[in-house]
């Protein structure tokens, strides 16, 4: 959800507050790009970050809920083949690997660019998507009609390529850190909405649809992945007064969840829902960065609960 500028004042302010009154975080954070952030380093980031952003301690050695586990994970399992997952230009081949299926249920990459000036806006479709392979939220919709500034676009996205935007940088999740920097451009999907699991140890257990993605009116619907009943639940975004019909190939893409998660202590696996059919999103093993309240609190624990905490692994 996008900030209003009042709103992101406020957090600049605290963050201000934050830092000062951390001086010891603050010029670690500050040298988080440096080849000397060490182990200690980048947990002591970790649990900083957490207290600003969620406003309690976490202890790493004691950890219990979904948003405590999931920064544990940051620090203590670092898994390479997350790096597959999360880069959007491999992922679509780690799917087919593990699923055994054709490309049919794939967003077709039309381009993968090392910067935005290699891009020749002249051979693209009227309709497509450009986003960052290491990045979240980092995408640029260009539909049919539109008037396309090309130099507006080169300019917009010509820092997706840099350092700085590496989505590990900002919240320390692993399966980024290690990726080369694309400018990817994806076929254009019109899409209902998207259908995303919550994968514990293989098992996907939960998922939520996804109504108006990345824009100011998003919301989106908690289910029981087994009973597909709705949960009273709202986390990062709103809850939609919009009824589903639970999509008769909801089997097929429980199944290919299962298969995509069968590796990791959790995993969400997204799908984009079409009017016939649906298609792979993407794999995210930080939900919400793992800085993201509950409500009610109470699902933060029962999430935490399916997590099994593997072996660390640096």
């Amino acid at each position: 959800m996008k900030r209003t500028l009042f709103e992101r004042v406020k957090y600049r302010l605290r963050k201000s507050c934050y830092d000062a009154c951390h001086p010891d975080y603050a010029k670690k954070y500050a040298n988080r790009f440096l080849p000397s952030f060490s182990q200690s380093d980048l947990e002591c980031c970790v649990r900083h970050l957490y207290e600003f952003r969620m406003r309690k301690k976490l202890d790493l050695d004691n950890v219990s809920t979904f948003n405590e586990k999931l920064n544990w994970l940051k620090c203590f399992y670092h898994d390479d083949r997350m790096t597959e997952c999360a880069d959007k230009v491999t992922a679509p081949k780690y799917f087919e690997e593990q699923t055994g299926l054709g490309d049919s249920y794939i967003v077709r990459n039309i381009g993968v660019f090392r910067s935005a000036s290699e891009i020749n806006f002249s051979l693209l479709p009227d309709e497509y998507v450009l986003k960052s392979n290491w990045g979240s939220g980092r995408q640029l919709i260009v539909r049919s009609g539109d008037n396309v500034d090309v130099e507006g676009i080169r300019e917009e996205i010509a820092s997706w390529v840099d350092l700085s935007t590496n989505h590990y940088y900002h919240g320390f999740e692993y399966g980024y850190k290690n990726i080369e920097p694309r400018i990817v451009c994806e076929e254009f999907i019109d899409f209902e909405y998207k259908l995303e699991f919550f994968c514990f140890n293989g098992k996907p257990c939960y998922f939520w649809t996804v109504f108006n993605d990345k824009t100011d009116d998003v919301c989106a619907n908690f289910f029981d992945a087994n009973t597909l009943e709705q949960i009273d639940l709202r986390h990062g975004y709103p809850n939609s007064s919009k009824t589903i019909d639970i999509p008769a190939y909801y089997g097929d893409m429980f199944n290919i969840a299962e298969k995509l998660a069968s590796d990791f202590p959790f995993v969400r696996i997204d799908f984009y829902k079409t009017s016939d059919s649906f298609k792979f999103s993407e794999m995210t093993f930080y939900h919400w960065c793992g800085l993201m309240p509950f409500d009610p609190e109470s699902f933060d624990l029962e999430f935490g609960k399916r997590i099994q905490l593997p072996a660390k692994m640096l």
